[in-house]
């Protein structure tokens, strides 16, 4: 049985897209998402540090515990 691989640089090639540009247009696509879910009361995830928080559409942060904590 063949394994399928997707392979991004086809992906980008499709779209006409250099990889820089695919990468902006993901952020941007992710901040617009965190904006409507903080417009509708839900919580996202954040990673600084390499810790995890749960970021509340107030602005606070709330430290998610590790598996190893």
């Amino acid at each position: 049985m063949m394994k399928k691989v997707f392979d991004a640089n086809v992906g980008i090639k499709i779209m006409g897209m250099s990889p820089e540009e695919l990468e902006s247009l993901a952020q941007e696509g992710v901040k617009l998402a965190i904006a409507r879910m903080h417009s509708q009361g839900v919580p996202s995830i954040a990673v600084v540090d390499g810790k995890m928080y749960e970021q509340h559409p107030d602005g606070k942060m709330v430290p998610i515990p590790s598996k190893k904590d």
